[in-house]
């Protein structure tokens, strides 16, 4: 073996070796990456699923406020109906009364209203037509007044309006519920509903 030869051997074993550490050196560097990326994506993995049952638990507690909010809603719905339903009820009560008792609450429903004993009485037709003469004659004898029947039937249900020159005073059933409804509705709810 010429030198020749001697110095391409040792370039050979050289390289060789070179070759060898440089190989060994790129297995090490890629097993250091995919460890580092192994851990990087666990870490996103974990922080993805943290996300996601994060967003999943906030998703949860808005659908349960929805839901709370809905049955809310509806609960308040029914109460209100049952309420509505229950004046209602009152009113065909009041409507239905025995025939002296009815005309027992007119009179005094004249009374209240305070006029000057003068005006006219305006009646529902039906009451017009059945107790209207009746019920002029027993105000007229218990207030010592001089009450009139109103020509025409006034648009209501039961009670009265009471017709002056002045002003017209509106006793019908359905005004007197309508406006003590405003002060009786909180009591008849805490009653209807045990609140």
């Amino acid at each position: 073996m010429n030198g020749m030869e001697k110095i391409t051997a040792r370039m050979k074993e050289d390289a060789a070796r070179s070759l060898s550490e440089l190989n060994a050196q790129t297995e090490q560097e890629l097993r250091r990456i995919r460890e580092e990326s192994a851990a990087r994506a666990e870490k996103e993995r974990e922080t993805a699923g943290g996300r996601a049952h994060l967003a999943a638990q906030e998703r949860y507690e808005r659908l349960c406020s929805a839901a709370e909010m809905e049955t809310r809603k509806l609960t308040l719905s029914a109460k209100q109906k049952v309420l509505a339903e229950t004046y209602d009820r009152a009113l065909e009560i009041l409507c239905s009364m025995p025939r002296e008792q009815y005309l027992s609450l007119l009179v005094r429903l004249l009374k209240a209203a305070d006029g000057k004993g003068d005006e006219k009485i305006a009646l529902s037709a039906k009451d017009r037509d059945e107790i209207g003469e009746t019920l002029v004659e027993q105000a007229n004898k218990e207030q010592n007044a001089h009450y009139t029947l109103a020509g025409e039937a006034a648009d209501i249900r039961a009670g009265l309006v009471l017709i002056s020159k002045e002003c017209d005073v509106n006793c019908s059933f359905e005004t007197l519920l309508a406006l003590s409804r405003e002060k009786t509705e909180r009591g008849a709810a805490k009653l209807l509903f045990a609140e």
